[in-house]
Parts: C-alpha cells; structure tokens; sequence
C-alpha cells in the first residue's frame, strides 16, 4: 500500500524540513511540504521529484495531490527519490563532513 504523508501544508512563512517529514521520506513515502527548493542554501528539493512541494495556492495545491493521488508510479518515485535524497543529504555520515567542514573554516 502506497501512501502520502502531508505536513506544513500553509503554514504561511513557517517553512522547513521536520522530523516527521524527515522520518517519512526515509521510508520512502512520498511528502507533500512547504519545504523550499532551497533550503539547504542550493537546490536541492525537486517539485514533484523528491518531494511534493505545496505553495500557498489551494488551488495549486490540490491539482498536485490530484494527480500524484492518481498515479501511483508517481508516488513510488516520488518516495524512493525522497528517500535517496535523505540518505544522500541527511544522512549521519554526510551531516558529520558538513559539521567537520563548518569548524575547519570557521577556525582558520
């Protein structure tokens, strides 16, 4: 059974990346969040690819949850591109490089 996880949808200028979304893009399930493009200072997050980004037009909204409710070949993607993108990007062992990397040029 395939399903999608909504979190943050207009929450107005309240935007990120939780621990819930965190945890379900990790299992592969597809997320519908207001969580930027470009969160982690380069894009990073890809529309309809990795995750289901949802903007502050309902309309917009729904047409995207339409249709990824509709296709669940989308929905897998989506889900197993999200959970690539968590292990590739916040992934223990890539936050410990980037911490490393933070210290190294702020002490030099």
């Amino acid at each position: 059974m395939q399903v999608l996880f909504a979190m943050m949808i207009l929450s107005r200028e309240y935007v990120g990346l939780g621990t819930a979304t965190i945890e379900a893009m990790t299992l592969s399930i597809p997320c519908i969040s207001n969580v930027p493009e470009n969160l982690f200072w380069k894009t990073l997050q890809k529309d309809i690819q990795n995750i289901i980004y949802a903007s502050m037009n309902v309309t917009e909204v729904t047409e995207k949850v339409s249709i990824v409710l509709s296709d669940i070949s989308l929905r897998k993607s989506i889900g197993l591109t999200g959970k690539d993108f968590m292990l590739n990007n916040l992934g223990w062992d890539n936050v410990a490089k980037e911490m490393i990397s933070l210290f190294m040029n702020k002490s030099q």
